[in-house]
Order: structure tokens, then sequence, then C-alpha cells
């Protein structure tokens, strides 16, 4: 299961739950820099990564904004895991 739609507003209430999380970074929901915020406080095998559309204007391309904030801060794992290895966990592919 995933708990979609992650932001700062709602982790406490959500964070002690053993499922995945979904930080959906979108305009008026969840920044790139709030994201990255909160990827360094949860667990690193539960979260998954992604864009939304909205009725304001979005980048499909801040996850990846978000995976080269983490690299550049030296947090390469991490990205690598909310990339790659917890979607392919997740789907099962």
């Amino acid at each position: 299961m995933v708990v979609d739609h992650l932001n700062s507003e709602i982790y406490e209430v959500v964070s002690n739950l053993k499922t995945y999380f979904g930080l959906s970074i979108q305009p008026g929901k969840l920044t790139v820099d709030e994201a990255l915020k909160l990827v360094q406080k949860l667990d690193i095998e539960r979260i998954l990564i992604n864009s939304d559309s909205s009725t304001e204007p979005s980048q499909p391309t801040w996850p990846a904004l978000l995976l080269s904030k983490l690299e550049n801060s030296g947090l390469t794992e991490l990205a690598r895991k909310i990339a790659f290895e917890n979607p392919i966990r997740f789907y099962r592919i």
C-alpha cells in the first residue's frame, strides 16, 4: 500500500505506518525542497517519488531535480533507492 501525496502537513499523522510513502512533487502541495527534507526523515526502504499535474503550472522533471539535489548532497544511495530499487520492489518488476 502507498500513502500518496505525502507532505509535511500529514507526515506526523502517517509516519509510523508500515507502508510506502509517495512524494508527489507538485505546485502548492510539495516543493522539491520540501521533498528533500521529507526523504531524510522517512525510512529509505519505503519512499517513492513522482510528479503530478495540477491546475497550477508544473514540471514533470521535478523528481529528477530532487534526485540531483540528493546526489549533490552526498546522498547517492538514497537517490538510487527511491528512484530505482523501491519502485522495482513495490511494483514487482
